[in-house]
C-alpha cells in the first residue's frame, strides 16, 4: 500500500527490516504530516526498501492499496495513461542512473513533462 501521513510523524530507516533499538543506530529520515511514502507500489511490482515506524509519538496513516487504485484507474483512462507514463519514466530513470531504490518520494516530479510525453 501507499501510505499517507495524516498526522504526527514517522521515521523511515532505509535498508532496515527490523526496528532499531534507538534511532541513532541507523540514519533515518523523518516523514511528517501531509507527506507520503511507497507511491511506487501503485505503479510497479515493488518490494519495500526499508522500515517506517513511529518513535514514540502517535501517528495517523491513511493507506491506498494497489488493487483499489488500479480499479479506479480502469474508470479514468486519461489518468491511467498518465500513471503508466510516470511508471515508465521512473523505471527508465532508475535503470539509467543506477539509483538506490527508496520508499521515499522523489524530490521533484515534473508532471507537465510526463503529460507531454
Amino acid at each position: 500500500a501507499m501510505y499517507f501521513i495524516v498526522a504526527g510523524e514517522t521515521a523511515y530507516f532505509h535498508g532496515v527490516s527490523t526496528k532499531p533499538i534507538t534511532s541513532s543506530q541507523h540514519g533515518n529520515t523523518m516523514v511528517t504530516a501531509h507527506s507520503w511514502v511507497c507511491e511506487y507500489v501503485l505503479l510497479v511490482a515493488w518490494e519495500h526498501q526499508g522500515l517506517m515506524t513511529t518513535l514514540g509519538m502517535p501517528c495517523e496513516l491513511a493507506l491506498l492499496g494497489a488493487t483499489a487504485f488500479q480499479d479506479v484507474l480502469l474508470q479514468w483512462p486519461d489518468v491511467r495513461d498518465f500513471c503508466s507514463k510516470y511508471a515508465e519514466i521512473f523505471l527508465a530513470d532508475v535503470e539509467q542512473i543506477d539509483a538506490e531504490l527508496s520508499d521515499l518520494p522523489l524530490e521533484k516530479v515534473d508532471t507537465q513533462s510526463i503529460a507531454d510525453r
